[in-house]
């Protein structure tokens, strides 16, 4: 009877153990899916910006003042039309916008008439000038003034006028916009050009980074997500990218939304139009069968 005793009393020991042990490692098992990253991605690393630069006016390129792989920075010339004429139209303007015989000349006129008027009025109070004397001078003043009012506008209009020839003449240079590095050279010296473009510019910094996410990830992403990037270049140090466009429209046939990303690239050091990987570091989980059909509340 005691060795009987015995086995059951071995035998409820062991169950309970297991009920122990099962019940420390049951939330456990169940942790891993709902903690899982997104998997790794492969990505296409682009220009944040592509100008195919062109001129505002047609005309004849007479210099171009950049290369193939050089850095420009904003306000810089790329090239130059042929400005002969934009030139000849600015000197004659400087010329014009010089006259001032015509305000000297209504100045001079304003200030005599001014004074016979006042010595008709000083005649007039001793009658010896007629009110028709009186009125006539202050016609003369009047005429005198509008004279001067014109010149004064005339001078304004040859200055409007000098901006403009300056404006045109500026227009035959085509400059930069941003700061960057000539892709390609499209036209060359001696070639017309009309809305064609001249030059194609990008910018390296920062970069932009294109990718995409399956779509059970859509939702869990948001503007300012950070990801780490290995471009194939060197694929052993990564670079820092932060979320700045999430497409709201997805991919049928991949089953995959676009993600575009910001990465700085002071240097240089990374060029565009080549394939990277990407980890997003920040925890992103994939919608689930359940969550999906979980009922509104």
């Amino acid at each position: 009877m005691k060795q009987k005793y015995k086995k059951e009393f071995n035998l409820r020991l062991l169950i309970c153990c297991f009920i122990c042990l099962g019940s420390v490692f049951t939330p456990v098992m169940a942790e891993p899916e709902q903690n899982d990253q997104l998997p790794a991605l492969d990505c296409i690393i682009s220009p944040s910006k592509s100008i195919d630069l062109s001129s505002s006016s047609p005309g004849v390129i007479t210099e171009v003042l950049v290369k193939r792989g050089e850095r420009v920075t904003k306000g810089q010339r790329v090239a130059r039309l042929d400005d002969r004429v934009e030139l000849a139209s600015v000197q004659l303007a400087k010329a014009r916008a010089a006259i001032k015989s015509d305000l000297d000349g209504g100045l001079v006129n304003l200030n005599y008439d001014r004074l016979a008027s006042a010595r008709v009025n000083e005649v007039y109070l001793t009658h010896a000038a007629s009110s028709q004397d009186k009125e006539q001078a202050e016609r003369a003043v009047k005429l005198s003034s509008a004279s001067v009012k014109q010149a004064k506008e005339q001078t304004k209009i040859r200055g409007l006028e000098l901006a403009r020839a300056k404006a045109l003449l500026e227009q035959r240079i085509i400059s930069s916009p941003i700061n960057g590095v000539v892709q390609r050279n499209l036209k060359h010296q001696g070639e017309y050009v009309d809305e064609d473009p001249v030059v194609r510019l990008v910018a390296l910094n920062p970069l932009h980074i294109e990718t995409m996410v399956p779509v059970q990830y859509f939702g869990k992403l948001a503007i300012g997500h950070t990801a780490q990037v290995y471009p194939e270049i060197d694929d052993q140090h990564a670079s820092i990218a932060r979320v700045i466009a999430i497409d709201p429209v997805g991919d049928v046939g991949s089953s995959a939304f676009g993600v575009q990303l910001e990465m700085d690239n002071p240097e240089l050091r990374i060029p565009a139009g080549i394939k990277c990987d990407l980890k997003f570091t920040d925890k992103v989980v994939a919608k689930t069968d359940e969550q999906d059909a979980a009922p509104l509340e």
